[in-house]
């Protein structure tokens, strides 16, 4: 019997404008790079056959933008991305597991958006083959030979795939 996979999409989202004068740093959206970036690192997922069963972003305009171009090019509903308040302010490694052992056990492969050092150091505690910061647009999958999502430990997942725009 095939052992069943958790798979932890992580994705930084696309490079943002600078912070200027009357926009806030919430607020602030995608430059063209960081749209082409984000198509071209969705479609090398698309070729490796990673499909969301859900999608997470964090509620800034940068990430939600990011979410919005994977999900075309992945085919998933832009509708159905979820806004996670929490992963735009501070958060915890620990607040990261509590928010992926809550999710349903019917989904087996979750993107989350969101932004750094938080992304790369959930990585990193995640899968100790980790050890990047994972650059803008960038991708780090991470997976664990468990069947539930509360049965995802830190330090026991692998990293399946590292992705990123300017990537050989």
């Amino acid at each position: 019997m095939k052992t069943k996979v958790k798979r932890i999409v992580l994705v930084r989202h696309a490079k943002a404008l600078d912070l200027i004068d009357g926009i806030t740093d919430f607020e602030r959206s995608l430059k063209l790079k960081g749209i082409r970036d984000a198509h071209k690192v969705a479609q090398k997922l698309l070729n490796y056959n990673f499909k969301p069963d859900m999608m997470i972003s964090s509620p800034a305009f940068r990430s939600i933008e990011t979410a919005i171009i994977f999900a075309r090019e992945l085919r998933y509903p832009v509708k159905k991305i979820k806004i996670k308040e929490s992963l735009y302010e501070e958060y915890s490694t620990a607040d990261f597991m509590e928010m992926i052992h809550k999710t349903e056990n019917d989904m087996d492969t979750v993107f989350v958006f969101g932004h750094n050092p938080e992304l790369s150091t959930v990585a990193s505690y995640l899968a100790e083959d980790f050890c990047d910061d994972i650059a803008t647009s960038g991708v780090a999958v991470i997976e664990s030979d468990v069947e539930k999502w509360k049965k995802v430990n830190l330090n026991e997942g692998r990293v399946a795939l590292y992705v990123y725009p300017d990537q050989e």
